[in-house]
């Protein structure tokens, strides 16, 4: 059942988007990576190293004819999955 702005039984719909984030943590961490989910609450993005949860955060989104500069926090965080 969808409701209004596109959520699901009231959660926000998440969308598969792989667009590359250039992230600004405290203490001056840079790291690059890139969404893998983007939702009106929140996104997921796959870095190479984890920042406590918490951590408030700016990233700069790089869209193909623009970029977008969000702020927020670290909800979650969890190590890469690896096979093998």
């Amino acid at each position: 059942m969808q409701g209004e702005l596109g959520s699901t039984l009231g959660r926000p719909r998440r969308v598969d988007v792989r667009v590359p984030v250039d992230i600004l943590a405290s203490k001056g961490i840079r790291l690059i990576g890139k969404t893998r989910n983007v939702s009106e609450g929140g996104m997921f993005v796959e870095t190479a190293l984890l920042l406590p949860v918490g951590s408030p955060v700016r990233c700069d989104l790089a869209l193909e004819r623009s970029s977008i500069e969000v702020f927020g926090r670290i909800a979650w965080s969890r190590p890469r999955q690896t096979f093998g």
